[in-house]
């Protein structure tokens, strides 16, 4: 029974109603440009070398010699992906480029590597692809081509390929050796030869440089067209391609005394090529 009032009295107030609970604030909108940036600027910055430049065809390619910097196997960082690089430096080149091809009213864009010839000097990508996804065979014949101009090796000659990978290329943690190693033990069956007789002890990286200064990579890059096989058929687009060292190309090239300057560079090469480059997609 409600308490009776005085005659006169206020009227007693009720309690005070409970504040409501503050409105949380909104989650500020994340910009995905800006997380992109911002995660690429804590990373450590990387190089990415351009192909070599190509002249006006086969006939007037731009040539070049040039010396091997770098052959690794490294994992993307989402794990499906394996990479192969082979990176290297130009020592001599000759142009073939005028700006004079006439491209098909069709094609949309100029192939971005129809210049002039890089400088001596100027770092350049000669063979970048994913082991994973090689679907037509190609990136494995410019692998093998490259090998065979770098190092004395003949095409057929399965297990010595297999052995100057295992004893040249870097495989960064590991990524794609296994594959080789195993490749080189079904090579060497196959062939009925002893793995024992071949060298695959890997060498450092400044051996490497200097091994691989002694044959330079002769390369002729042009443009030609597609085949009838691409969507693109007709188009031009650039070719390289690859063989052991031709000095006669170059006219006033002094073997020796590009020789006696690559080996003085080869520490040069080693101290900066772990800062030059990791990988050409930022993996």
């Amino acid at each position: 029974m409600p308490v009776p009032t005085r005659p006169g009295a206020p009227a007693r107030p009720g309690a005070p109603a409970r504040p409501g609970a503050p409105a949380r604030p909104a989650a500020p909108r994340v910009n995905a440009l800006l997380a992109a940036a911002q995660k690429a600027a804590d990373q450590k910055p990387i190089e990415r070398l351009p192909k070599p430049n190509c002249g006006d065809s086969l006939s007037q390619p731009n040539r070049y010699l040039v010396r091997m910097t770098d052959i690794t196997f490294f994992t993307a960082r989402e794990g499906n992906s394996i990479y192969c690089k082979f990176l290297g430096k130009i020592v001599a080149s000759t142009n073939g480029y005028t700006n004079e091809v006439i491209f098909p009213p069709a094609q949309e864009k100029r192939p971005d590597n129809y210049k002039a010839p890089q400088p001596n000097g100027a770092g350049v990508t000669l063979h970048f692809y994913d082991t994973t996804a090689d679907k037509h065979g190609y990136n494995m014949q410019d692998m093998l081509n490259l090998m065979c101009s770098i190092f004395p090796i003949d095409r057929q000659d399965m297990p010595s390929l297999f052995a100057h990978l295992l004893k040249y290329a870097e495989f960064v943690d590991d990524a794609y050796k296994a594959t080789v190693e195993e490749a080189f033990t079904d090579a060497c069956k196959q062939f009925e030869v002893f793995p024992e007789d071949y060298d695959t002890t890997p060498v450092s990286r400044d051996q490497f440089r200097l091994d691989c200064s002694q044959h330079p990579v002769f390369i002729q890059a042009y443009i030609a067209p597609y085949g009838k096989k691409s969507a693109k058929v007709g188009q031009l687009t650039c070719r390289w391609s690859y063989a052991p060292t031709d000095t006669a190309q170059f006219p006033g090239f002094d073997y020796d005394t590009y020789l006696a300057d690559a080996q003085m560079d080869t520490s040069a090469d080693a101290d900066g090529a772990a800062d030059a480059e990791d990988n050409e997609t930022g993996f």
